[in-house]
């Protein structure tokens, strides 16, 4: 029985670069919290900052949606095969 071992390229690419904009954020949040002239715009980017994490956590599902049909298409295969050895053998 096979399983990919890699995940989705484009997901995998979707999630390098969520987390990439994540941490631009977080240290654009860190640097400018000292600057009290822009509270407003680090309210935003915390926000967006939060919006991010629940962005990968959607990848992260939907890489185990792929990963699943995969499994159960791989253990359908398997079963045809198994159950076609049985028959040929029981012959």
């Amino acid at each position: 029985m096979y399983f990919a071992q890699n995940v989705n390229e484009y997901l995998s690419n979707a999630m390098r670069s969520v987390a990439e904009a994540r941490i631009e954020i977080g240290l654009f949040i860190k640097e400018e919290k000292s600057k009290s002239a822009i509270i407003a715009e680090i309210e935003a980017a915390d926000t967006l900052y939060d919006a991010l994490y629940d962005v990968v956590s959607q990848i992260a599902t939907l890489c185990g949606a792929v990963l699943t049909e995969d499994i159960i298409n791989e253990t359908s295969k398997e079963i045809e095969r198994r159950s076609e050895i049985q028959i040929n053998t029981s012959k």
